[in-house]
């Protein structure tokens, strides 16, 4: 098993800035971690848990976001170099349409999605939260594998 897969199948979902991560690419993560938390609040992720997005629920999600990069357009706010990125991921919804969309850094949007992966289908998150790095407790002790997270 890769390290840092959880083994779990509720708790928290960690998400870390990835290696040589900008702090405006660390601030559009902090700000989807609590996008997270309010689609949790609001009831909107899968009942289920953690689904995969493979095959025909990808390709609805990537149509999804394509719909909202042409919206943006006709705006006349577009995304630019910026990708239009699920918030929570389609992952945790089941739904292609997402609780909110969010302007995110592709490195950023490919980072998030990514770390999801850690977590096994059916994973149940009780709150999202981000961790710039792994700090140890006082007794050396990663604080995150206290919730299946190591």
């Amino acid at each position: 098993m890769p390290v840092g897969t959880v083994t779990t199948k509720d708790g928290v979902v960690a998400f870390r800035a990835f290696e040589g991560a900008t702090p405006a690419q660390i601030k559009q993560m902090k700000a989807y971690v609590k996008g997270c938390n309010r689609a949790l609040l609001a009831g909107y992720l899968s009942p289920t848990g953690r689904v995969s997005t493979t095959g025909e629920l990808r390709r609805r999600a990537s149509k999804e976001a394509h719909r909202e990069r042409k919206r943006a357009e006709r705006a006349q706010t577009p995304y630019g170099e910026q990708v239009a990125g699920h918030v929570p991921d389609t992952t945790w919804t089941g739904n292609p349409v997402p609780y909110r969309w969010m302007r995110l850094d592709a490195n950023v949007n490919q980072s998030l999605g990514s770390q999801a992966e850690r977590y096994p289908t059916g994973f149940r998150p009780a709150g999202f939260i981000f961790e710039a790095r792994r700090p140890k407790s006082r007794r050396g002790r990663d604080p995150l594998a206290d919730h299946g997270i190591g």
